[in-house]
């Protein structure tokens, strides 16, 4: 590794603080010093944009405003869906960024009361060298060459980098083994690491991750992350609105299928929540959803206000259909009522059987009167004349004979099979005809006795309260569960987790993190999914171990063709045995470095034929010296029979 010829010229300062003083020479020449600034003759200070703090409805500092006015009184702050007068709400921004409120770069977040914060936001990008930029564009702070800065000559020029930073690429200091000058650090080359003068990315203010250097000799901070800044880094799942591009479709619901509605959320430690992701239409209610099909969470007709009716869950699943809802005595025949008020649906005395006429009126329960049509005989218990039943006056319970010894079965349902069940009635003492309103039958949306399940309906249960592990539960056209579209263990079965654990440098102990199958089954084949942030994969060595087997798939990548090993950086790949190419091989220019679909070290056909049950172990270390890495997340994909 090269060593530095003199005291260090940049010294690292935290992210959240910059001074803005800028020194040609170890003379100490000031350019511009920001008022209180700290002055240090060995050090050349790069500063960190700051866009400012935003406010509610108020100034959002440096950079632009917060925004102006509050959430509406009719929203749910919180749910993660922008309405009314929000702003934005968690994971929704409403399709803002900070450029389009006027900032050049950075993350917007939203604030726990849905207004915007744009203390993220930054102005570089604008072509202005701004207070905590060194550049910006063509603006080279009133640097002209390399040489203005100890770099190089005067007439090698010099560069904007695009995080407004000076790129040393064409001074001549840049690349040759020793920072000096304004350089951060020194590129790694064929045969040697990259010299980073001992910084880390928690050096540099970060929370953590892997520090490197690119070929403009400054810090390549890409792999450190800092949790709430609004901009997802390292192995950060999500940072404020910024989720990688993912959406809650790319996530599953509690039945296995992808969400396909809804809003993801950032926790504070920079996961993704999928609390406010829904899945509407499984038959179970999820993340923000106020209801689904046949889950109406104890909600009815009754307790939304109406009479009587059948209560739905409205398409979207954020609501309640009432349009099945009646109310007797709002002047609409709905439903099972006859008439409501004045309103007879087009009956009269005649039309009822009562041959001699009279006045026909509607009860306060929404059933005919024939109180006042004449020759009725209906309502004396006797079946006589056109009477089809007759159970006496109202509230009379009914007897066999006052039924004519009919039941619901003998009459047909709307399906057009007879009613499986339910208690006949009589119209008495209005009409005397059979009143089949509490009969049922299966087709007509209720769960009744002898039904698991009607139509969609199926009683808030799914495969899952089923013992199944996953899959979409439906009913059968005799109202019993059909259960073939369940999933007891899926094949391939597929677990992860998500570790986050850091290795350190040099020690093949590194560290271990274990998936445990319940299930039994005969292994055909073993595939391992891999993410692993680290800034130089050649020293890398990762293990799986189960049932007293254990198998090195990735050993040192590139090593011994070269001494090192890939220097480029990050591993997130599949390490199957069908794959083409060796991750030996592996090693592209640009991160992750080791990607794709890959065979690893050592086949894992070695666990075939074995139980899958019990403890997969999968060991990541760093056998080499000078960097550590995460070992972030990992899959294993069993195939069995």
């Amino acid at each position: 590794m090269a060593h530095r010829a003199r005291v260090r010229y940049f010294v690292p300062v935290m992210r959240t603080a910059f001074r803005s003083c800028l020194f040609l020479s170890l003379a100490v020449i000031p350019l511009a010093c920001a008022q209180g600034a700290e002055t240090k003759a060995d050090s050349f200070e790069r500063p960190k944009p700051d866009a400012g703090t935003g406010g509610t409805g108020g100034s959002g500092g440096t950079g632009g405003d917060a925004g102006t006015g509050g959430p509406s009184p009719n929203a749910v702050c919180g749910n993660g869906a922008v309405e009314g007068d929000e702003l934005c709400d968690q994971g929704d921004l409403a399709g803002r960024t900070c450029q389009s409120e006027g900032f050049a770069s950075g993350g917007l977040q939203c604030t726990p009361d849905c207004t915007l914060d744009m203390s993220n936001c930054k102005t570089c990008g604008n072509s202005v060298a701004d207070p905590g930029e060194e550049c910006d564009g063509s603006d080279l702070g009133g640097v002209a060459s390399c040489a203005d800065l100890n770099a190089g000559a005067a007439g090698e020029a010099l560069l904007c980098s695009p995080d407004c930073t000076y790129d040393l690429t064409n001074c001549s200091g840049c690349g040759d083994g020793t920072i000096a000058g304004p350089e951060d650090c020194e590129p790694a080359t064929d045969t040697t690491k990259a010299d980073l003068g001992g910084a880390t990315c928690e050096e540099l203010g970060w929370d953590g991750g892997n520090l490197d250097c690119n070929t403009t000799c400054r810090f390549n901070e890409s792999g450190c992350y800092a949790c709430g800044d609004a901009q997802r880094n390292g192995i950060e799942q999500c940072d404020g609105a910024d989720f990688g591009g993912k959406s809650c479709s790319d996530f599953e619901s509690i039945t296995g299928d992808p969400f396909n509605g809804g809003t993801l959320s950032c926790t504070a430690l920079c996961k993704i929540d999928t609390t406010n992701c829904r899945r509407c239409g499984d038959g179970v209610v999820t993340g923000n959803e106020v209801c689904d099909v046949g889950a109406l969470e104890g909600e009815t007709c009754e307790s939304q206000g109406f009479s009587d009716g059948t209560l739905e869950c409205a398409v979207g699943c954020m609501g309640y259909n009432t349009a099945g809802c009646t109310l007797c005595g709002d002047g609409d025949v709905e439903g099972s009522e006859e008439c409501d008020s004045q309103n007879m649906d087009g009956a009269s005395c005649e039309s009822l059987g009562f041959v001699g006429g009279g006045s026909l009126s509607c009860s306060s329960n929404c059933a005919f009167n024939t109180s006042g049509c004449s020759n009725n005989t209906c309502g004396d218990g006797t079946i006589n004349g056109s009477d089809a039943c007759d159970c006496g006056g109202a509230g009379s319970t009914c007897t066999a004979t006052q039924l004519a010894n009919k039941a619901c079965a003998d009459f047909q349902s709307p399906a057009g099979t007879p009613f499986s069940g339910g208690s006949l009635g009589c119209k008495s003492p209005n009409n005397c005809a059979f009143d089949t309103s509490s009969c049922y039958y299966c087709g007509d949306g209720d769960i009744n006795a002898g039904e698991q399940c009607d139509g969609t309906a199926l009683g808030g249960q799914t495969c899952v309260g089923l013992g199944y592990t996953s899959g979409n539960l439906s009913c059968s056209s005799s109202c019993q569960f059909n259960e073939s579209g369940c999933v007891s263990v899926e094949n391939p079965l597929i677990l992860c987790n998500d570790p986050y654990l850091d290795f350190p440098d040099d020690d093949p102990t590194g560290v271990s993190d274990t998936i445990t199958i319940s299930d039994v089954g005969q292994v055909t084949d073993v595939d391992i999914m891999l993410i692993v942030p680290h800034a130089w994969p050649g020293d890398v060595v990762v293990k799986l171990s189960h049932g007293g087997i254990t198998r090195t798939l990735i050993d040192q990548p590139g090593v011994p063709v070269s001494i090192y090993g890939c220097s480029s950086d990050d591993i997130d790949c599949t390490l199957d045995d069908e794959a083409s190419a060796p991750v030996e091989n592996a090693c592209a220019s640009t991160p992750p470095a080791i990607t794709g679909d890959l065979r690893p070290n050592e086949s894992l056909s070695s666990f075939d034929g074995q139980n899958m049950s019990g403890a997969w172990t999968l060991q990541v270390a760093d056998v080499a010296y000078y960097l550590t890495g995460t070992f972030a997340e990992w899959c294993i994909v069993v195939s069995w029979q």
